[in-house]
């Protein structure tokens, strides 16, 4: 029947009699806190009697009292520090009941119970890591380690003062770390690994220099004859002596007598070890007058055995004797005081031992009386309190029902919201924030978005303060900071705070969050989305605790739900924007290709009419000059085209030929530097800021300015040795030059070189007729002359047949133009031979030359094989392409098949390589179907290209792929997957392409 009732207490003690109370208060009990009597009752036991709530502030008295008592009054510390451990996990104060556990422990270390001293710091330990209490983890393994070090046991020590270290670092808890280090130094230096324990005292001298405060200052000093000792133990003399001076001065400053007397001795006994025995004397008789001054036996002590060592170092050996009797006599002396103190200890726990055992009686004795009184004013008060229940009951459903009602109706709003609707985010997140607020009635409410990695913080979009009725949002809080909170909203945890300094999840949010914005209550709902943490929706409470019910926890989740919905709109809204920017640079682009495609077209007319006029082909300079100049004014739509030629005699520039929309005077011989400059190059000049240009010399830049000029091009033309000259482009407004402009360049350049042929073609003419007798003689060599020119006319149609296809070769012997064309689906291949560059520093050109004609022979006649087209090839890479310029459906096949084979070829050829004992190239290749626009470029020198994105992107899957595979884009995938076995490479990253689906090749499907 007790047992019934002691169930009965434990679980209605702290309810049932506080409500009988309110309804009987005749009745009611009180549980009388039984105070600490003292003779003398300082502040913190007054604190204590005033305070009879059993809260943490009562836990943190208690530990305070057990703290300050651990030294002198070690009995009455342990009283203190049980009620604490015990108040704390009562009340689930985790962090209050590892410190009192921990306090605990180094009151029975100074007692001399090592047992139970260690049994609580593992104790603490344990508690710490299961409620993840980071300081107290710290603490605990850093005592644990303490005493297993006094015990000589430092490999067991070791990995607790690790692990105090690394976790006192991750709270960035500076004093901590200070003595971290200091304490794994020792460990190491138990276990003679010198060198890890210099590092660690090092680095606690680091840390307690920047703290500068008098205990940090006292501690450095301990640090640096840590180190000194170490440095001393390793015969590192110079060193040890400079850092136990670092440590005296630091002592001397700060005035510590004890500490300064004990580094005296250790630079003595470093002093005795280098045989300086007149300076370790000095040392210990200044450290003798410290002894006298603080009347410290030990430390008397101590100087009397430095003494006797040195003067038996140095032969005083009746001096070594009456230094010895008098360290005997102290030593003596000391031990009968530690035994007398060590009796006091044992003693002190047979007392601690006695009393813990009569207060487990009389608190039995205590709770069977109160059980017996609770079980009567239950029996008396469960009759008044049904009938009040049942009243309170109705009164809680109508105001619940009416709540509810509230907060459906504000679900309904919002969710017909238009901000929310259109994705309108900002005037959405103030909308639902301030709705909440109100409908909820708390104080604040706010939205936060959580950044990964590497940031790892939340951030605050928007903050409703009811209390101002001002949105705001710029707080930042980071997972480092608080590690508890973070790991719980990101394993989809609903933090439901009623008090919010208590909560587990919260209780680290005090000081920096909770306190400066006197926050009391918490309720947090995470929201997640497809691809894990999104946020969460926060509503706070200030002033005073509040107790979250189900149904304000139900609308909290359905507001994280809408807020989902919201920024789906708001992302879909995003999204259609960025489409529309998308397709309005595919109509810009379009109409680029077009413009482009317009000038080609227009610049390839001009360029056929040019190639008609018989005078320029014959060498007519005057039809020369002024055709050419207005056919480049024309295509390049410029304001002037001059064409200049060097006079060997006058070092001068002779203008023979000239167009100009507006007719201005023009010399005939001009000087300017930059026209000499040309001369010695074989590439143009192009300048789109004459003004801001630093390529032009000051004198040919005014020269330029002075003609309205802003932009111009400058093209040498090399004739031969004794004919130079430059082709001189004006530009009335700063422009851009494109490739076609400079493409046009090069054909009119191309076409004076035809002309200058013509030229001297004529003057042989006319040498021939003025020889007339010898044109008999020479008609045979004319015949044959003629014989190698058809000879080279069939020659110049075979070589036009190999670099051009044939269609768009017949199309330009027949028309005199290429018309570019557009191809919905070509498959285009890169190579790319890997180790050309380190190889080929080992052969000569020529060899270079014939190596790659092999590769590319081989490449030639598989592409072949598989209808595909050269297109070009540039150094060590070659592209080719399927599906050009007749159209056909099998190119991706056709150019996947190919590639394997190219593949395989070089792979022979290496082996080959290999087995003469010579280095051999391995290969690259990328593939890529997609859309093209085809045609020739160039007028003396044809060229068969391709054009687009997709030729982009196939030489991207060239360049993100791997040696000795075959990297293929999704497109192509997509179309081949049924002939060949690939594997997926993933969304691989690839230059101004972004993420794009690429595939390896592994062969044939069987």
């Amino acid at each position: 029947m007790l047992g019934i009732f002691r169930f009965a207490y434990d679980v209605m003690k702290f309810r049932i009699a506080f409500i009988i109370s309110i309804l009987c208060g005749a009745c009611l009990l009180s549980y009388p806190v039984f105070a600490q009597k003292q003779a003398e009752l300082d502040s913190l036991v007054r604190l204590l009697q005033a305070n009879t709530k059993q809260d943490t502030m009562r836990v943190k008295l208690l530990n305070q009292l057990c703290w300050a008592n651990r030294n002198t009054n070690m009995i009455e510390g342990i009283e203190y520090g049980k009620e604490a451990s015990q108040l704390a996990q009562t009340i689930r104060y985790y962090k209050g009941a590892c410190e009192a556990l921990n306090f605990l422990g180094v009151s029975y270390r100074n007692m001399g119970d090592y047992a139970k001293a260690i049994s609580c710091f593992y104790e603490a330990l344990s508690i710490a890591e299961k409620h993840s209490v980071i300081v107290q983890i710290a603490y605990s393994n850093n005592n644990v380690g303490d005493i297993l070090k006094y015990q000589k046991k430092f490999k067991e020590a070791l990995p607790y003062a690790e692990k105090a270290l690394e976790t006192f670092i991750q709270l960035n808890d500076k004093r901590g770390m200070g003595f971290a280090y200091v304490r794994l130094g020792e460990t190491y230096q138990g276990l003679e690994i010198y060198e890890k324990a210099i590092d660690a005292f090092q680095k606690s001298v680091n840390i307690r220099e920047k703290l500068k405060d008098k205990d940090a200052l006292s501690a450095l000093s301990t640090s640096y004859n840590r180190m000194g000792i170490v440095y001393s133990q390793n015969k590192e003399y110079e060193t040890s002596l400079k850092a136990h001076q670092k440590a005296l001065e630091i002592a001397e400053a700060e005035d510590e007598k004890l500490i300064v007397a004990g580094t005296l001795d250790y630079i003595a006994w470093v002093y005795i070890r280098q045989k300086k025995y007149e300076e370790a004397r000095k040392l210990a008789m200044r450290e003798l007058e410290i002894a006298n001054t603080l009347k410290s036996m030990p430390l008397e002590r101590n100087v009397y055995f430095t003494l006797s060592q040195i003067a038996e170092d140095t032969q005083d050996l009746k001096a070594a004797l009456l230094y010895h009797k008098r360290f005997v006599a102290l030593n003596d002396s000391i031990q009968n005081s530690d035994k007398t103190t060590q009796t006091a200890r044992m003693q002190a726990i047979y007392d601690v031992k006695k009393k813990d055992k009569e207060n487990s009686q009389l608190k039995l004795q205590h709770e069977q009386s109160q059980l017996i009184i609770v079980f009567i004013v239950l029996i008396l008060g469960l009759t008044l309190l049904m009938g009040l229940l049942i009243l309170r009951s109705r009164q809680k459903q109508m105001r619940l029902n009416a709540n509810i009602k509230q907060k459906n109706e504000t679900l309904m709003m919002l969710s017909k919201n238009a901000q929310i609707q259109k994705g309108d985010w900002e005037e959405a997140l103030k909308v639902i924030s301030e709705s909440v607020a109100y409908t909820l009635s708390v104080e604040r409410v706010s939205i936060w978005h959580y950044e990964g990695e590497p940031t790892q913080r939340l951030v605050c979009l928007d903050l409703y303060d009811k209390e101002t009725r001002q949105h705001s949002g710029t707080n930042t809080l980071h997972a480092k900071d608080y590690p508890i909170y973070f790991q719980a909203i990101s394993n989809h945890v609903l933090i439901r705070a009623n008090n919010a300094f208590e909560n587990d999840y919260t209780v680290e949010l005090t000081e920096n969050y909770l306190k400066p914005l006197n926050i009391k209550s918490l309720l947090d709902i995470p929201i997640f989305s497809e691809t894990g943490l999104w946020g969460m929706i926060c509503c706070e409470v200030k002033h005073k605790p509040h107790k979250w019910h189900d149904h304000e926890v139900t609308f909290a989740k359905s507001i994280a739900d809408l807020l989902t919905i919201a920024h789906k709109s708001h992302q879909r809204k995003i999204a259609e924007a960025e489409l529309q920017k998308q397709y309005e640079k595919v109509i810009e682009l379009n109409a680029t290709i077009e413009r482009k495609k317009s000038k080609i077209e227009k610049n390839i007319s001009i360029l056929v009419q040019i190639s008609k006029n018989e005078a320029i082909t014959n060498g007519s300079w005057e039809v020369l000059g002024r055709e050419i100049t207005k056919a480049v004014v024309d295509a390049l739509e410029v304001e002037a085209c001059e064409l200049w030629y060097h006079n060997f005699q006058s070092q001068y520039f002779d203008c023979v030929g000239k167009h100009s929309r507006q007719e201005t005077y023009l010399p005939t011989s001009l000087h300017l530097p930059i026209f000499t400059e040309m001369l010695k190059s074989d590439n143009p000049l192009v300048v789109e800021n004459i003004a801001e240009s630093t390529a032009l010399d000051e004198t040919s830049k005014q020269h330029f300015l002075q003609q309205n000029a802003q932009a111009l091009i400058l093209y040498p033309n090399l004739l031969s040795d004794q004919q130079k000259g430059v082709m001189l482009v004006l530009s009335k407004e700063a422009r851009q030059w494109d490739a076609e402009d400079l493409a046009f360049m090069k054909s009119m350049d191309d076409e004076m070189m035809i002309a200058y042929q013509g030229f001297r073609r004529q003057q042989a003419q006319e040498r021939i007729e003025k020889q007339s007798k010898e044109i008999a003689e020479k008609n045979e060599s004319l015949r044959t002359t003629l014989r190698l020119i058809k000879q080279e006319q069939k020659r110049t149609d075979e070589l036009l047949l190999n670099i051009l296809p044939f269609e768009i070769a017949e199309e330009l012997r027949s028309e005199g133009s290429a018309t570019p064309r557009h191809y919905d689906l070509v498959t285009v291949i890169f190579t790319d031979l890997k180790g050309f560059t380190k190889i080929a520093e080992t052969l000569s050109p020529t060899q270079i030359i014939e190596e790659l004609n092999t590769c590319f022979l081989a490449f030639d006649e598989i592409c072949g094989k598989y209808n595909l087209e050269k297109i070009k090839t540039i150094g060590d890479a070659y592209m080719c392409a399927g599906g050009i310029p007749a159209p056909n459906t099998s190119n991706p096949v056709d150019a996947v098949s190919a590639a394997i084979e190219m593949h395989k070829w070089m792979n022979k050829w290496a082996e080959n390589k290999k087995a003469e004992g010579k280095d051999a190239w391995e290969i690259r290749i990328g593939v890529h179907t997609g859309e093209v626009v085809a045609g020739v470029v160039g007028k003396k020198k044809f060229a068969y290209d391709i054009w687009g994105d997709t030729v982009n992107t196939a030489s991207r899957m060239e360049s993100s792929g791997e040696i000795g595979k075959i990297n293929i884009s999704g497109a192509t995938y997509e179309l081949v997957k049924h002939k060949f076995n690939c594997t997926f490479r993933g969304k691989i990253k690839a230059k101004n392409k972004g993420e794009v689906d690429m595939y390896f090749v592994e062969g044939r499907v069987a």
